[in-house]
């Protein structure tokens, strides 16, 4: 099964994510948003990390815990991986520096 989302709810209710974004391009928001973003992505990308590495380990179906341990497995990893990209392996930095880079070429 897979993880639930790491969209905020109120992204997907709403769709707020866009005025949001243009209201930060108005008032000078971008370098936050920016490093939001890439923190964002890093972990997302931690969280399919972990669902792979999750695939590779072999169930002894000694202790099945069917639905309810697969939806438990999922927002524990999703909580894992953001408590890893708090902390940071440096994707997100470097992925901030290289975008922040190409934005200081463009403006």
């Amino acid at each position: 099964m897979e993880p639930l989302s790491l969209i905020p709810a109120h992204l997907l209710i709403n769709g707020t994510w866009e005025h949001d974004f243009q209201d930060g391009l108005k008032t000078g928001k971008k370098d936050e948003d920016l490093r939001k973003a890439c923190a964002g992505f890093e972990a997302v990308f931690l969280n399919k990390l972990l669902q792979s590495m999750r695939r590779t380990v072999p169930e002894s179906g000694l202790l099945d815990g069917g639905l309810q341990e697969d939806i438990y497995r999922g927002m524990f990893d999703e909580r894992l991986a953001q408590a890893m990209a708090q902390r940071g392996i440096g994707i997100g930095d470097m992925l901030y520096r290289q975008l922040s880079a190409q934005n200081k070429e463009k403006g």
